[in-house]
C-alpha cells in the first residue's frame, strides 16, 4: 500500500476512538517514516508508566528519533542555504550583538587575562597576553575557572528548566556553509518540535536534538541529514494528574504536546549521566549610568551565570568592571606609565599606547600593562583579583532520577520466545514496545 492510498483512506475512512490521537488506523499509517519499503514511527523508546499517590507517571527510555531529516526539511526555506554570517570579535545574546573584543580589551585593560583567539586583541598585545587556559568548551561543564575567558564569554549556556546546564545555541563556524545550518541553528534556539527534549554528547549537555546537531559534525548526502549517532537523549518522567492518551502517539512531538497541554511535569533522568548543576546564587550586578558603555551593561545582565564564575560579590568580571566603571578618572592622584629603566620595548609601548584602565585595580598605574612594566611588580605581580572557591568552578552536580517501580506492562508482557529444541537457541526477545515500531508495507491487507 502506497502513500497516496492510505492518505485516500485516511480521509474517507469513519472516525475510531482507539486510534486517538489519529482519526483511524490509515492516518496514523500514513504519519509514519518510509524507509526501505517499510513504515516506522518516526521514534522509538521503551515505554512504561505507573500510578503514583495521586499521579500518572509515564516514562520514556532509549528515546530515538528517526525523522530529523524530515523535521528539518520541513522547517527549511529552500533545500539548500547560503552561508550564514559568523564573526569571532562578537558574541550574541538573546538576539543582541555585542563586540567581543572591545568586551575583552576592556577586561585586559584591568588585569592578566588568559585568551583563546588572540586575534581578539590588538596586534601589540597579542604576545602579552597568556594562554594557560582551556580553549575546549567541555570545560565548561567540568571547571569553568579553567576555561579560555573568550571561549567562557561566547559559548551559549542556560540553566534548563532551573535543573542543569545546557548549550543553547551553535557555537562556532564549523558548520557554517552547509545545507540546513540555518535550519538547525533556529530548531535549536527556538521552543518547536523537540526544542526541550534535552541531549548528552561526550560530557556537554545540550538543550534538544538540534543544538547537538549544529554543534556536531554532522553531513548531508545525497539530500539526507546524516547525523553522528552517538548522542544520548535523557530519559523522561512525565507526571500527570490523570491519564493522559499517549499510546498511538504518531510522533515524539505528540507526546511533548499531549503532556503540555494536560499540565503535566516533566523530569528527566541524570543517574547515568550526570549534569552540571546550575548556579544558585544571586550575586551583585551594576547599574546603568552616563559613564558606562551600554556594551558593557548589558552583556553583565544578559550573559548567563553559567558562563563565567563569580568575581567576589559581583556575578562575573564584567559585572565588577562595568559597576566600577570610570573610577581611575576620580582618583586625583598622578597617574603613572612605566619605568624608565624597563627593557621590554613591547610591554612598554602597550602601556604607552593603550588607554587608560576604568577600574582601579590597576591604580596608581595607567593600566594592567604599565603596572606589569614596573619593578615593584616583580618576581610576583599582584592585581588583587579574589580567588573563586572550588565550588565557584565545579558547581554541584545535578542528580535528580528516580526509580521506578515495574508497571502492569512489564508484568503482562508477551513473554521470551521459546526456544526449538532442534534449532540453536535464539537470543531474539519479543519486546512488548517494538511490535507495532516496523510495519511491511507491501503486507498490509485492507478488507
Amino acid at each position: 500500500m502506497h502513500g497516496n492510498d492510505l492518505f485516500t483512506l485516511c480521509n474517507k475512512q469513519e472516525l475510531s476512538f482507539i486510534t486517538f490521537p489519529y482519526k483511524n488506523v490509515f492516518c496514523y499509517l500514513c504519519n509514519l517514516v518510509v524507509k526501505d519499503d517499510f513504515r516506522y514511527k518516526p521514534f522509538s523508546a521503551t515505554e512504561n508508566e505507573f500510578l503514583f499517590r495521586n499521579s500518572v507517571v509515564y516514562i520514556y527510555k532509549n528515546i530515538r528519533l528517526n525523522n530529523l531529516n524530515h523535521v528539518v526539511k520541513q522547517n527549511a526555506d529552500v533545500s539548500t542555504e547560503l552561508s550564514s554570517f559568523y564573526d569571532k570579535t562578537s558574541i550574541v545574546l538573546n538576539g543582541a550583538l555585542y563586540n567581543l573584543s572591545s568586551l575583552l580589551l576592556t577586561k585586559v585593560l584591568s588585569s592578566p587575562t588568559n585568551i583563546c583567539n588572540k586575534n581578539n586583541f590588538p596586534r601589540n598585545i597579542r604576545n602579552l597576553t597568556a594562554h594557560n587556559c582551556d580553549c575546549d568548551p567541555n570545560c565548561l561543564f567540568t571547571n569553568k575557572c579553567t576555561c579560555c575567558v573568550d571561549v567562557a564569554i561566547s559559548y551559549p549556556l542556560e540553566c534548563f528548566n532551573s535543573l542543569f546546564v545546557v548549550t543553547n545555541g551553535c557555537y562556532g563556524d564549523k558548520n557554517i556553509g552547509k545545507p540546513y545550518f540555518s535550519t538547525i541553528n533556529f530548531l535549536c534556539e527556538s521552543n518547536t518540535v523537540y526544542g526541550s527534549l534535552p541531549v548528552v554528547f561526550n560530557g556537554i549537555d545540550y538543550k534538544n536534538i538540534f543544538c547537538y546537531i549544529c554543534n556536531s559534525d554532522y553531513q548531508v548526502l545525497n539530500d539526507t541529514l546524516v547525523v553522528p549517532s552517538d548522542y544520548h537523549i535523557r530519559d523522561m518522567f512525565i507526571t500527570c494528574t490523570e491519564t493522559v492518551p499517549m499510546s498511538n502517539s504518531g510522533t515524539f512531538d505528540d507526546i511533548l504536546t499531549h503532556a503540555r497541554n494536560s499540565r503535566c511535569e516533566f523530569t528527566f533522568e541524570t543517574k547515568d549521566h550526570i549534569p552540571r548543576g546550575c548556579e544558585q546564587y544571586y550575586h551583585q550586578v551594576c547599574d546603568l549610568s552616563s559613564d558606562v558603555p551600554l556594551d558593557l551593561f548589558e552583556v553583565c545582565h544578559r550573559l548567563s551565570y553559567e558562563n563565567l564564575y563569580p568575581y567576589g560579590d559581583y556575578k562575573n568580571e564584567i559585572c565588577f568592571l562595568c559597576d566600577n566603571y570610570g573610577r581611575m578618572k576620580s582618583l586625583n592622584d598622578t597617574i603613572q606609565t612605566y619605568s624608565d629603566t624597563y627593557s621590554n620595548t613591547s610591554l612598554v609601548s602597550a602601556c604607552y599606547d593603550l588607554p587608560m584602565s576604568q577600574s582601579d585595580i590597576t591604580f596608581p598605574y595607567k593600566n594592567s600593562f604599565c603596572k606589569l612594566c614596573n619593578q615593584e611588580c616583580f618576581p610576583h605581580c599582584n592585581f588583587d583579583e579574589p580567588i573563586p572557591p572550588l565550588s565557584d568552578c565545579l558547581s554541584e552536580l545535578s542528580s535528580i532520577g528516580i526509580v521506578d517501580p515495574p508497571s502492569l506492562r512489564q508484568v503482562f508482557r508477551i513473554p521470551v520466545e521459546e526456544p526449538n529444541i532442534d534449532q540453536e537457541e535464539s537470543h531474539v526477545v519479543l519486546n512488548y514496545t517494538l511490535m507495532f515500531d516496523k510495519i511491511n508495507v507491501s503486507k498490509i491487507i485492507v478488507g
